[in-house]
């Protein structure tokens, strides 16, 4: 004797079962905690959005602010430079100063052998090497030592010896040589 079937599948009942399974799952989109869990996901996109939106803004502003260090760094350096070029010209006008000094006292020698003062270089301020303590030391003085002394003083080098000689009396405050 055969042995008895085992009951088969109903195709037709497994068919209505997933049409109801999909009807019925459809339907689960109306329960209230996937519907919030819905409207969670779209405020946490938006969240994205906003953090996203705030970092760029971020990134700008940081650039901005290298801008402005690079701004503020580069008008240090120019501030340094005006201060620098104040002091050389604080020291320029005091060697002015001393030397405008001394001349006005060279310009009351009245004998050749008589001391003058000094002038002071305009490039450091210091004593001009070589600098005549007479009249008569002046007029003894060679060629390259008065143009050294020339330009010491900022002045012009242009012509012959005689010229500069004549020159370097001046800028000493001395009257002219009679030639």
């Amino acid at each position: 004797m055969a042995a008895p079937i085992p009951p088969q599948p109903d195709f037709e009942v497994i068919g209505r079962s997933y049409t109801d399974l999909s009807r019925e799952m459809g339907r689960c989109a109306n329960l209230p905690a996937l519907q919030e869990g819905n409207l969670i996901l779209q405020e946490l996109r938006g969240l994205r959005e906003e953090q996203r939106a705030q970092g760029q803004e971020l990134r700008a502003q940081g650039e901005e602010l290298r801008g402005l260090r690079e701004e503020q760094r580069a008008q240090g350096e120019e501030l340094r430079g005006l201060r620098e070029e104040q002091r050389a010209l604080k020291a320029l006008v005091t060697t002015n100063n001393d030397n405008s000094l001394s001349r006005l006292a060279n310009s009351q020698v009245t004998r050749p052998e008589s001391n003058l003062l000094p002038l002071r270089s305009v490039i450091n301020n210091e004593p001009i090497p070589q600098f005549p303590e007479t009249s008569i030391e002046l007029q003894r003085l060679r060629d390259t030592a008065v143009t050294n002394i020339l330009r010491a003083l900022g002045a012009s080098t242009m012509g012959n010896a005689a010229t500069r000689k004549q020159r370097l009396r001046l800028q000493c405050g001395l009257k002219e040589d009679p030639v």
